[in-house]
């Protein structure tokens, strides 16, 4: 919700949207396939699917991504996952992004 509530101030609209998309669309997935799934795994799946959302939320157009939004789009994405800020896999999914956007920067 907090996303929803903040989307008008993301300069790159299309990664805001598209990654609201994957999101969705990776959990009614898993929830399809695991339906017998318990809270704390659906909530780990959840959690865990936000990486890849992130560095890739729409497969046919690779542009979009959380290593090319601009400055102001990341910090309001941190500033956004605050409230998550006890829970450890919010820190894991910042240093896989963090390393994934080097790795790009470094390699060209």
């Amino acid at each position: 919700m907090a996303y929803l509530n903040q989307q008008d101030s993301f300069i790159n609209q299309a990664w805001q949207n598209d990654v609201r998309v994957c999101l969705q669309q990776t959990m009614v997935n898993y929830l399809e396939n695991n339906l017998l799934a318990s809270c704390p795994e659906i909530k780990k799946h959840g959690f865990d699917s936000h990486t890849d959302c992130y560095l890739n939320p729409d497969p046919s157009n690779p542009e979009i991504t959380f290593c090319r939004l601009p400055p102001q789009d990341m910090a309001r994405v941190i500033w956004i996952a605050r409230g998550a800020a006890f829970e450890p896999a919010l820190w894991v999914q910042f240093s896989r992004l963090i390393t994934h956007c080097a790795t790009q920067t470094f390699q060209g």
